[in-house]
């Protein structure tokens, strides 16, 4: 996260990149604003269903590695046997301008 400013007064993120940077040494810190929570999303017709229907699929995610909704999603997974992090297909990180994507590396 980039911010232009010398000494922000503010800035939005989410409780694991603040924790994160603390473990890095930045002098953060985290006070809840929000209790929103990302989504699976899929259309109407499509056979994913379950958990266990997005292995071995692609996973588009806005955020990025450490986003809080992709981190639930992949111990939600893994309590049902699905790990989505080496599945075959890695998630895609759609960040900043929509329909961006950031190759995770």
């Amino acid at each position: 996260m980039l911010c232009a400013a010398a000494q922000p007064m503010l800035i939005a993120a989410d409780w694991i990149w603040v924790s994160r940077e603390r473990q890095l040494g930045t002098k953060l810190v985290f006070y809840p604003y929000s209790s929103t929570l990302g989504a699976v999303m899929v259309p109407e017709n499509s056979p994913v269903r379950t958990l266990t229907d997005l292995q071995n699929r692609t996973i588009a995610v806005a955020g990025g590695p450490i986003d809080k909704s992709w981190l639930l999603l992949r111990a939600a997974a893994k309590q049902k046997g699905v790990d989505l992090q080496h599945a075959g297909k890695r998630g895609v990180w759609l960040t900043g301008v929509a329909g961006r994507q950031d190759d995770p590396g």
